[in-house]
Formats: C-alpha cells, sequence, structure tokens
C-alpha cells in the first residue's frame, strides 16, 4: 500500500508543475509569479533531492531531479521575460525576501541539528566502533559553534542559536567520547612498537 501511495505523490508531483513549465516556458507567459517563491522551489528541491539521496529512495529521488528540472525551467523564463528581476538589487531583494529565509533557515537548521547529532549518537551506539579517522581537533573547535549561538541569540535568530548551541553541545560529546577511547590505529601501532 505505502509503495503505491508513494507512486501516486511521485506521479501528481511530477505532472502537477507541467502545466505551469507550458506557460512560462513556451508561452513566455510569467507576470504574477513570485520571483522568490521561484527561487525558494528550487532551492527546496535541492533540498528534497539530496534527503532522497542520502535515504536511499530512488523514486523520490526521480520525482525531485524531474520536478527540480521543472521548476528550474520556470524560474529561468521569470528570469529571461522580466528583466528588471535581473538585475542585483533585485536577486539581492528576491533572495532576502523573509519568506525564503525562513523557509531555507529552517531547512538549514534541520540539517545542521542532524549533522551536530549523528556523531555523538553513532558512538555511542557502537561502543567498538574504530575512531582513528575522526579528527579531535576538529570536534574540539566548538568555539566557532558557540560564537554563532551567542550571535543568534543576539540577533534573535532562534534557527541559528538553536542550532549552533545544539551543534556546540555535540561536539562536547564527540570530544568526551573520542577521550574514552583510543583510536585503533594508535593501538596497533603501540603493539608494533611493543613487539619490536
Amino acid at each position: 500500500m505505502l509503495t503505491v501511495l508513494g507512486l501516486a505523490a511521485a506521479i501528481l508531483s511530477t505532472t502537477v508543475l507541467w502545466p505551469q513549465v507550458r506557460l512560462s516556458c513556451l508561452q513566455r507567459r510569467t507576470r504574477g509569479l513570485p520571483p522568490a517563491a521561484a527561487w525558494l522551489t528550487v532551492a527546496l528541491n535541492v533540498h528534497w533531492l539530496v534527503f532522497a539521496l542520502l535515504a536511499g529512495n530512488p523514486v523520490q529521488a526521480l520525482t525531485h531531479v524531474v520536478v527540480g528540472a521543472g521548476n528550474t525551467a520556470v524560474l529561468g523564463a521569470l528570469l529571461l521575460t522580466r528583466p528588471e528581476l535581473r538585475t542585483a538589487r533585485a536577486l539581492r531583494a528576491n533572495a532576502s525576501d523573509a519568506a525564503v529565509a525562513a523557509v531555507l533557515g529552517a531547512v538549514a537548521g534541520v540539517a545542521g541539528v542532524a549533522a551536530a547529532v549523528l556523531p555523538p549518537l553513532r558512538l555511542l551506539r557502537d561502543r567498538a566502533q574504530d575512531t582513528s579517522g575522526i579528527s579531535p581537533a576538529r570536534w574540539g573547535l566548538a568555539a566557532s559553534s558557540l560564537a554563532w549561538t551567542a550571535y543568534g541569540a543576539g540577533t534573535g535568530e532562534t534557527v541559528i542559536w538553536l542550532s549552533a548551541g545544539l551543534d556546540a553541545v555535540c561536539a562536547l560529546a564527540v570530544c568526551a567520547l573520542l577521550q574514552t577511547r583510543r583510536p585503533a590505529v594508535v593501538v596497533a601501532r603501540r603493539r608494533v612498537l611493543a613487539a619490536a
């Protein structure tokens, strides 16, 4: 049942966009399309495509390749038919639109949280894991996350301080976990030296 539902969602997602592609690209009619929304849909397609690839979901990945191509075509038609949107000032204004910033910030915040939480969880779940490829210095430099936390709190940007604060906590957890384990490479080198 879930496979059928997934296929139905993929088919509907890939077909619902093409009337807009035809209108924008073939008939070159783009008046009324909000530029910020066009940029945002392209960015969201990229995020969803990366998610689908990481999740190993080929149906979803193919859907976002097709839908992403359509949304990119609509954005291209919008920029080609409306030269006033191609100025540096217009590009900055559309890119900094509050809705675009809020959604991209939320997506980036979620991605940042996932990236921060996974390393300590993996270290906790697999205590026998070889940690020789993990740089203690990289995780020890949690000061950058603390600085971003302070900046986000100072500017009132919740997504920034929350994501960076969690990153700092996770970085300190990784440091603590690395201190309790000796990488397999170090252990192997000591054995070789002891045998010699």
